[in-house]
């Protein structure tokens, strides 16, 4: 996917007040989980040949959160040996194999890779939509709990394949806490 086409689809999936009309949660949390879904086009653009790369460069994500997952702010920004970080998750930092593309979860207390995550960017974009998808339906319908750890494993073997293969399943299960 490309960075462009995952903003818009993201946009798209946006809820609104009007979906929470039967919830009973309170409005600062429906309201907190609406501004999760911020994008916003910088009004200077900046094209690369990797499309988390021209995510980040061209889209405000300070809001943009899910499942502890969150993109870095610009300054936050650093290349260590091979990787570009760009992203938190937890306790760990995702980062661009800047020789592979391969995207990666590293934990810099070990300085190692801790999951691999997708095979380039594009494929990553990918999988985050799927994951963003199933945390939007999990927060618009209260009764899909009852099967979370089943939609959630179901979830995680999906975005594997978005991600470039089964080779990536442990990071999706990580993400949704299996």
């Amino acid at each position: 996917m490309e960075a462009n086409e995952f903003v818009r689809k993201i946009t798209e999936l946006k809820p609104d007040i009007n979906s929470f009309i039967n919830s009973e949660y309170p409005r600062e949390f429906i309201e907190n989980n609406i501004r999760e879904f911020n994008i916003t086009e910088k009004v200077i653009k900046v094209m690369k040949e990797d499309e988390v790369l021209n995510l980040i460069e061209n889209y405000d994500l300070k809001d943009f959160f899910f499942y502890d997952f969150h993109f870095l702010e610009k300054e936050d920004y650093y290349s260590f040996d091979d990787y570009f970080f760009f992203a938190g998750f937890d306790i760990f930092i995702i980062g661009l194999n800047k020789k592979t593309l391969e995207i990666v979860c590293y934990d810099l207390d070990n300085n190692e890779i801790f999951k691999k995550c997708a095979s380039n960017s594009s494929n990553f974009l990918d999988a985050l939509f799927h994951l963003k998808t199933l945390q939007t339906k999990f927060l618009l319908n209260e009764e899909l709990i009852s099967l979370r750890e089943e939609l959630s494993l179901l979830t995680a073997k999906e975005c594997a394949e978005l991600a470039g293969g089964q080779e990536y399943v442990s990071f999706y299960e990580y993400i949704l806490g299996y």
